[in-house]
């Protein structure tokens, strides 16, 4: 089979969407994964990602992140659009410590050692990525997406390994990030107890 896949457009910012999504079908080893899936984001949107497991939640997320691109339909995104991803492979340096891998991507150290304290890493931070569990590697990943400054957060199941007080601390940066006018689409499959205001489901 072959593919003439879509690319993505941009419109001029202030447009009263973020990021508009209509009818994209995504195929992967000639498999399709969904097809027909619209929706349009704004400032200040929660939106939700659900359906079963191999629905194609994750899929839809690294299309949105432009890792994937759709066998048809369009995506149009807010020229000069900054998007912070963190996708199920956490996009850590294994052979660096938490702190250096923080450090690299925040402004500067007080800030780095701020997101250490918040996320209570402070004791771990001269571990290397290699030598931490699950949850710690998730709580390093999260970190570092919500500490960057990003107009969409794209966020794939994002309360796995994570016990209640740190989904708590998402729930948090979550509603913060909103209240700044940012939006925010994540995928779960147990639910975040946030108020958003659309839902996508795959099926």
């Amino acid at each position: 089979m072959q593919f003439q896949y879509c690319g993505f457009t941009t419109y001029e910012k202030g447009d009263l969407h973020v990021l508009n999504v209509k009818n994209i079908s995504v195929y992967l080893d000639d498999h399709l994964v969904f097809k027909n899936i619209s929706f349009h984001v704004k400032p200040q949107d929660i939106i939700i990602v659900t359906g079963k497991n191999g629905s194609g939640k994750s899929t839809l997320l690294k299309t949105l992140a432009s890792l994937i691109l759709p066998f048809s339909g369009s995506i149009k995104k807010e020229s000069d659009l900054h998007v912070s991803y963190l996708g199920h492979k956490n996009g850590l340096r294994d052979n660096l410590t938490i702190f250096e891998n923080i450090l690299f991507w925040s402004k500067n150290r007080k800030e780095a050692e701020e997101t250490l304290q918040e996320w209570q890493l402070n004791d771990l931070k001269n571990l290397k990525i290699n030598d931490l569990s699950q949850g710690q590697k998730k709580r390093t990943a999260l970190a570092i997406c919500l500490m960057k400054e990003a107009d969409l957060y794209l966020l794939d199941e994002p309360t796995t390994n994570l016990d209640k007080h740190f989904k708590n601390l998402l729930i948090k940066h979550i509603e913060n990030k909103q209240r700044n006018e940012k939006s925010i689409i994540f995928s779960s499959h147990e639910g975040l107890n946030v108020k958003h205001t659309q839902k996508v489901t795959l099926s």
